[in-house]
């Protein structure tokens, strides 16, 4: 198998090259879709949040973990914080999310 040289050339960051592939998504399917494209937005704008809206070269999979991490962690998090509708819905996600990222135990 051929070992694949890196791309060195400028690449787009994050948020620009998936909003082209959302658009031309978006183009394809039909009014039914708003809610997926929506989705796919939203997963854009919380990663660029939480890594960071790099370069496309500049992510590795460690970025794609602790993207991951964090999202199980922020879930788990607000699970304990409350159990009422009401109540998990007045206070935010994030309350209690010190420091890196990418310093994340569980």
């Amino acid at each position: 198998m051929a070992q694949s040289k890196p791309i060195t050339g400028e690449l787009p960051i994050l948020s620009v090259a998936a909003e082209m592939v959302i658009a031309a998504k978006a183009d394809a399917l039909d009014q039914k879709s708003e809610g997926y494209i929506a989705r796919l937005r939203r997963a854009t704008a919380s990663f660029a949040s939480i890594i960071g809206d790099k370069r496309i070269s500049e992510h590795s999979p460690l970025d794609v973990q602790t993207y991951a991490t964090s999202l199980g962690l922020l879930c788990r998090r607000a699970g304990r914080r409350t159990q009422g509708y009401a109540s998990r819905i007045s206070q935010p996600v994030s309350r209690g999310l010190e420091g890196d990222p990418s310093d994340v135990r569980a």
